[in-house]
């Protein structure tokens, strides 16, 4: 299947990309799309996971980048996209596996890309393992941002999914470092209180 894009018809065309991302989230918000994750490979014994909604994020991710960049800088661009989500879950194993936390998988959804893990208890982990996923994708900003058109863009991006994973709302990156942060404070004063003797 070839991608054309005529620029003079982009809004057109992204108005029909947006139709029919929409039908498919009703369609499978209803029921109406079979989910399954399927295992692609594994990372020693860490599971590499997709589910259909990857497919759509892969193509969504290549639609859009083909109206900046032409069919084969857009096609290439949204690869690298797709990859960069991986990266950061990678970002988030290579650190958890660091601090001896067990990861069951990471993949990818229509969502974006997830990691199936084992809670630490102690917050220092929890916070260093949540923060190493942005701090990948920072370091992929700083690698790409002096390259071509599609490094570019895809170092935009980048810096655009590191930021918003530390947004401190919702199930988010930032929520976690936020947490982990505001428990280890706790506990600090708490030491605190219990080595001070009293007057």
């Amino acid at each position: 299947m070839q991608f054309s894009f005529d620029r003079s018809r982009q809004p057109h065309q992204l108005k029909r990309l947006l139709i029919v991302l929409g039908t498919y989230g009703r369609a499978s918000a209803a029921g109406q799309l079979r989910r399954f994750r399927v295992t692609i490979s594994r990372i020693g014994e860490v599971e590499l996971q997709a589910t259909e909604g990857a497919l759509v994020l892969g193509l969504t991710f290549a639609a859009v980048s083909m109206i900046r960049l032409g069919n084969w800088g857009g096609l290439v661009a949204g690869i690298l996209i797709v990859a960069s989500l991986m990266i950061h879950e990678i970002g988030h194993l290579a650190m958890a596996q660091c601090l001896g936390v067990r990861v069951k998988a990471i993949g990818l959804c229509l969502k974006g890309a997830y990691v199936r893990r084992s809670s630490s208890p102690e917050p220092l982990s929890e916070l260093l393992i949540a923060a190493s996923g942005p701090a990948a994708n920072a370091l992929l900003f700083f690698w790409l941002r002096d390259g071509n058109a599609v490094a570019r863009w895809v170092a935009m991006l980048n810096l655009v999914l590191a930021a918003s994973s530390l947004l401190p709302v919702g199930p988010s990156d930032g929520q976690r470092i936020a947490s982990s942060w505001r428990t280890l404070r706790r506990g600090r004063i708490n030491t605190n209180r219990i080595s001070t003797p009293p007057l």
